[in-house]
């Protein structure tokens, strides 16, 4: 596949490629005394730096999950653009609270967003700020606590609480740091 992206370079690539790097390298031998030259230092130009920047960020995030509290595969923080997006089998359910009413969210989503949502913490956040709108609109009541139980189970062991069933979802913020109120 990837191959294939040659398809869109010139003919000739290989050629200047080859005698850019042999440019690049050429070596002077000259049997002259230098020893009053100072040495010259070779500065790096912005697209060398360009470059560093990207490569080092290609290595550092996969590494990010290491900064995280818990196990990366439960929690997942972190887990994005690593290399364990597929090491876990998670299952799970969930049923919302807002004003002692439950919400199945079943009813609203599809079965694919549903599992999807059910055990990853940052979706179950989302949807419950999503269930604090609607209600707002139904009741004209604004900042209404939204509360879970939600059991996920991993790789076929029992089922756990992602987030403890007396935090008001509503009130997590989601951003780099680790989310409060979520089960470790």
């Amino acid at each position: 596949m990837s191959l294939s992206s040659l398809v869109f370079f010139s003919p000739n690539w290989p050629k200047q490629v080859w005698n850019r790097f042999l440019k690049q390298n050429h070596i002077n031998i000259q049997f002259e005394n230098k020893e009053n030259e100072k040495p010259t230092n070779r500065h790096l130009f912005p697209r060398e730096w360009i470059l560093i920047v990207f490569l080092l960020f290609q290595i550092l995030i996969p590494f990010r999950h290491l900064f995280y509290p818990g196990q990366v595969i439960w929690t997942e923080e972190g887990i994005k653009f690593s290399w364990q997006v597929m090491v876990a089998d998670k299952v799970g359910e969930a049923l919302f609270f807002v004003q002692g009413k439950t919400i199945d969210p079943r009813n609203e989503l599809t079965e694919y967003q549903y599992r999807m949502m059910v055990i990853q913490p940052e979706h179950i956040i989302q949807y419950a700020k999503h269930i604090q709108s609607k209600a707002a609109i139904e009741t004209g009541q604004r900042d209404l606590p939204v509360y879970v139980q939600s059991h996920v189970s991993m790789n076929g062991k029992q089922a756990r609480p992602l987030f403890s069933p007396d935090v008001d979802l509503t009130k997590i913020e989601i951003n780099f740091l680790p989310l409060k109120g979520l089960n470790r």
